[in-house]
């Protein structure tokens, strides 16, 4: 898949497709990795899965509400904004 031919990334950091719809189904989505060790450390798996899984749920929780993934307020006078971060992470084990 190719940005913006194929896929556009959407407000709340949902990957939206170019003129058709996603397969249906779980756990269809396969990324192809082609930079660095073969195989791929089991500890970068699991890390690079969690980051994705993170921003996804965030991005998720986002649309629910129609907020910006990672914000937590905003103000208006004399402009605020505040940030805060998902839960979860850790190295696992």
């Amino acid at each position: 898949l190719v940005v913006d031919d194929d896929y556009k990334l959407g407000q709340h950091g949902i990957l939206h497709r170019v003129d058709q719809d996603w397969a249906k189904g779980i756990q269809i989505v396969t990324i192809t990795y082609t930079h660095g060790y073969e195989p791929i450390p089991k500890d970068v798996v699991a890390i690079c899965t969690r980051a994705a899984a993170r921003a996804y749920q965030a991005g998720l929780k986002a649309a629910e509400t129609d907020a910006v993934p990672g914000v937590t307020a905003m103000g208006l006078g004399d402009y605020s904004v505040s940030f805060g971060a998902e839960g979860g992470g850790g190295s696992g084990g």
